[in-house]
């Protein structure tokens, strides 16, 4: 069960640094890359008991779902980097409800701060889908 907990402190780190700096480090973005391979490779599935292929959905999910918000310039390029990522580690269907939960954290930022521009949604995203993950993986 160490990797629910690796997953929650890189996924804390995420947090931490696009609050902090409004920046997701793409050398964070290859550590998750990197222990979403290793818990493929170790477990023979996902955090969330989904296999390869799950894994492979999920990360072409993320990359579809938020390409075109970065067209359109309303997400960062580490906000594209990062759902292919929590993709992989937790597959399409829980990353699709990390993605509603970062919505509703982003509508309560904007309401909060009136501020539309600069804000963390990757910050959003990670604590979404990782909390979601954490109460339905067979891995804790």
């Amino acid at each position: 069960a160490v990797w629910p907990l690796i997953a929650v402190l890189w996924g804390g780190w995420v947090i931490y640094q696009d609050l902090r700096w409004r920046r997701l480090a793409n050398a964070l973005m290859l550590a998750g890359a990197v222990l979403a391979g290793a818990v493929l490779w170790t477990t023979g599935g996902n955090l969330v008991g989904g296999d390869w292929r799950m894994a492979l959905a999920g990360a072409a999910t993320g990359l579809a779902l938020t390409l075109p918000g970065y067209w359109r310039g309303l997400l960062g390029g580490g906000d594209v980097k990062l759902a292919p990522v929590l993709g992989a580690l937790v597959g399409p269907a829980v990353l699709l409800i990390g993605i509603v939960i970062a919505g509703l954290l982003s509508l309560c930022w904007w309401l909060w701060r009136q501020q539309r521009q600069n804000q963390p949604y990757g910050a959003f995203l990670a604590f979404g889908t990782l909390g979601i993950s954490l109460l339905i993986s067979p891995l804790i």
